[in-house]
């Protein structure tokens, strides 16, 4: 079994071209993510008054508001997985008094 070697990947956010790198079975999620979050980008630059940030400040708040984002689903997915324990354990209860 051979392994691969990391490629390199030019991708661009907010018309600037990186070049990153990433194993190739990875490249078009690469990609993906890139123009995500090109787009969330853009979308939240034209949401504020010009100018207020540098591209910098832009992508640390990006980064902030998506951290915020992940966590809030990481909650609600725990919170479906306790309610699917609950709902399995009650199930489980229903059959045993049935037996």
């Amino acid at each position: 079994m051979s392994e691969s070697s990391p490629v390199e990947v030019s991708v661009q956010i907010l018309q600037k071209q990186y070049r990153l790198q990433c194993m190739p079975e990875d490249v078009e999620s690469l990609r993906q993510s890139a123009q995500t979050l090109s787009e969330y980008m853009r979308e939240m630059r034209e949401s504020l008054p010009r100018d207020v940030f540098s591209n910098e400040k832009l992508a640390i708040a990006v980064a902030v508001n998506l951290i915020g984002t992940i966590a809030r689903q990481e909650s609600e997915l725990v919170e479906v997985a306790d309610r699917a324990e609950r709902l399995k354990k009650r199930v489980l209860d229903c059959n045993e008094e049935v037996s």
